[in-house]
Formats: structure tokens, C-alpha cells, sequence
């Protein structure tokens, strides 16, 4: 799903307005997510998505961490 088209975004991008709204300063941690239950198409969606949500965090100047995803044997199976 298209990050514009996302209920969870939008929920996420009025969250962070109300936290700024009530002048809370904010960081955002971006966790790695096991890629590897992905089909391979699915993967390359998925990270131009993540890489759109990144953007748009870093155009509202909002600090970021965002971890580099995890090798394959570091995830339990």
C-alpha cells in the first residue's frame, strides 16, 4: 500500500502534530524488520516505502535513527 493511501501514516503524521503541537520534542527509531519472509518483489516495495516514510520524516526535520536491516542468521527461525 502507497504511504498516501496508509491509515497508519496518516494516524502517525496527526501524532506527531499533536506531540509537536504540545512542543514535545521528537525522534523517530526505524527498527529493522525480518525482509527475509518476503517475496523479492515484495522487498524492493517495501524499502522504496520505508525510504518515502524516512523522507518525509527528515522534510519535517524530525531526527531519525534508522537502523540497516539485519543479516539473515541474526533473525530466529
Amino acid at each position: 500500500m502507497d504511504l498516501s493511501d496508509s491509515l497508519q501514516w496518516r494516524a502517525f503524521q496527526r501524532l506527531i502534530e499533536l506531540l509537536q503541537g504540545r512542543e514535545n520534542e521528537l525522534m523517530v527509531l526505524v527498527r529493522p524488520l525480518n525482509r527475509y519472509i518476503m517475496a523479492a518483489e515484495n522487498q524492493q516495495i517495501f524499502d522504496t516505502r520505508l525510504a518515502g516514510g524516512v523522507d518525509c520524516l527528515r522534510g519535517r526535520q524530525i531526527p531519525l535513527i534508522a537502523l540497516a536491516p539485519l543479516s539473515f542468521d541474526l533473525y530466529g527461525g
